[in-house]
């Protein structure tokens, strides 16, 4: 574990512990096979609770998603801890009855006979956040999609990453240091180079994605024509399908509600002209600027890899697609991260 996330579950355990009159153990996780960093034992009244604790160090809305998929094999032994959650968050975090507490004094805990809910506490001053590396900007996001859906491309010349990923060649010598220091790049010397903790990556990448990148490549939300979303149509030549309609055809288990298409911005007016689709905030359809070579793309296939499938079903956080990104994960990316 990283210094980072020691001095985040200790600062929150011990805020805690400032607020309440209970007795926390933290001890080194004893299940395996599923992403724990501490168990936290509970005492209270002679009784004890255990609950494992995931840290994330930044938390916000549209990533709750993330969250979910670890609360659904923990069940109500899931615990959050996080740097700061705020109040929106906070009771998103309820609703969904995932278990959090903070550096700044928040929580929420639902153990019989403990119930805790506190919101709204302020992080002190000089306690903000510190500087994303840089890794996680939209040209280090772009590197290690390419990473993740091509693993032999960590031994590219860099020229060929750099191409790949859509960057300036001069960023990818300190994206490569970044990931090395970071823990994510492994020098095997004859070998070659070899992207490691592959799953605790893709979280990052996941939460990252949906925070910087994917806001930077949003081209507009649209409404279809007599709001028949299933009637639009594309063509794999120029355009690509995410989201919902991606993980329908790829898993055939749900019904899109929503569509997602990845496109050029030039291409992007033809598909809104063909399938006279009108500008609307709230529409259901939302068109996203591709952000990778077609190198990474199955040409035998209209949707986008799977694994940003993945980071767009749990951006929604709805339950459904939470659980056909669980699906999608466990078929299509988890053997080629274990």
């Amino acid at each position: 574990m990283t210094d980072i996330k020691e001095n985040i579950i200790n600062t929150a355990v011990n805020k805690l512990k400032d607020e309440l009159n209970i007795q926390i153990l933290l001890e080194e996780p004893h299940k395996t096979g599923i992403p724990v960093d501490k168990e936290i034992h509970f005492t209270i009244n002679g009784g004890e609770q255990v609950l494992y604790a995931e840290v994330r160090k930044r938390i916000e809305k549209q990533t709750i998603g993330l969250l979910q998929l670890n609360k659904k094999q923990l069940k109500d032994n899931y615990l959050l801890i996080t740097e700061y959650v705020n109040l929106v968050v906070a009771e998103k975090l309820k609703e969904k009855n995932i278990q959090f507490i903070d550096t700044a004094g928040n929580a929420y805990i639902n153990q019989y006979p403990l119930y805790i809910f506190l919101k709204g506490q302020k992080m002190k001053k000089g306690r903000g956040r510190k500087k994303t590396r840089r890794i996680f900007y939209p040209a280090g996001l772009k590197v290690i999609y390419l990473f993740l859906c091509i693993p032999e491309a960590v031994n590219w010349r860099y020229r060929e990453i750099a191409e790949k990923a859509d960057v300036a060649l001069g960023t990818i010598a300190w994206l490569m240091k970044d990931l090395k220091e970071l823990g994510y790049l492994a020098d095997m010397q004859k070998k070659g180079k070899r992207i490691v903790k592959k799953e605790e990556l893709l979280k990052e990448w996941c939460t990252q994605y949906i925070m910087t990148l994917k806001p930077k490549c949003f081209l507009g939300t649209f409404t279809a024509a007599k709001g028949n979303i299933q009637d639009i149509k594309i063509d794999k030549k120029t355009a690509l399908w995410g989201g919902e309609p991606a993980a329908a055809e790829i898993t055939k288990y749900l019904t899109p509600e929503r569509m997602t298409i990845y496109t050029t911005a030039r291409e992007m007016k033809k598909i809104v002209i063909e399938n006279k689709l009108k500008a609307d905030e709230n529409g259901k359809v939302e068109i996203v600027e591709r952000f990778w070579d077609a190198v990474i793309d199955d040409k035998n296939k209209d949707t986008v890899n799977p694994v940003l499938v993945y980071a767009d079903l749990l951006e929604t956080g709805a339950e459904r697609n939470v659980e056909t990104a669980k699906m999608i994960y466990e078929q299509f990316i988890h053997r080629h991260i274990r």
